[in-house]
């Protein structure tokens, strides 16, 4: 008797998921990006972007922290991502 492969998709509530992550960023982003904890916690300081290798050119948003949007002077044309899972996306090399 052959199994059979089936798929079974689950719909993921991303509202949720963001009412979850505010306030928690900087644990995030580090586990599923390459970006580091510092590119929140260190305020509008400019950073290296991991994905154009760009020096001084990656920035939090002002609620990055709470939203986790950060913004690439290069990668999204010097304007923040819309949330932390589009950040994950961008950076995680993931669709969001």
């Amino acid at each position: 008797m052959a199994l059979e492969a089936t798929s079974v998709k689950t719909k993921i509530d991303f509202a949720e998921v963001k009412r979850q992550a505010a306030g928690r960023w900087a644990d995030i982003l580090p586990a599923l990006t390459p970006l580091t904890a510092a590119v929140l916690t260190k305020g509008r300081q400019d950073h290296p972007c991991p994905l154009c290798s760009g020096t001084s050119v990656l920035w939090p948003a002002n609620d990055a922290h709470q939203s986790g949007r950060i913004a690439c002077r290069t990668c999204t044309n010097d304007k923040p991502t819309g949330d932390g899972i589009a950040t994950v996306a961008t950076w995680g090399g993931g669709t969001q």
